[in-house]
């Protein structure tokens, strides 16, 4: 996995982590962290960012490098049950 897919996924995985506030954290602008994350023109963080990222993260550097969490998914929400006349169904 490249570092900016690496970046994204676990800042994503982070509940309320925007880009601006993992900036805010590791000391630099938003458009940086969305830079590395869309790595625009090559655009990588330095490895003394990468430390910060992880701390902002609340995680060590080799969890960092290490599996980075699944990408959530939004899943469709379960049909309700319905008995054959169309009401809704009673529970037992």
């Amino acid at each position: 996995m490249k570092l900016n897919e690496r970046i994204k996924r676990w800042r994503e995985s982070r509940e309320g982590l925007t880009k601006a506030e993992l900036a805010r954290r590791c000391g630099v602008s938003p458009e940086a962290v969305s830079q590395w994350e869309k790595e625009i023109d090559g655009t990588e963080p330095t490895h003394e960012s990468v430390e910060k990222i992880a701390e902002a993260i609340g995680v060590s550097l080799s969890v960092f490098w290490g599996e980075p969490p699944a990408m959530a998914r939004k899943s469709p929400k379960p049909a309700r049950s319905r008995t054959t006349t169309g009401r809704k169904a009673r529970a037992s």
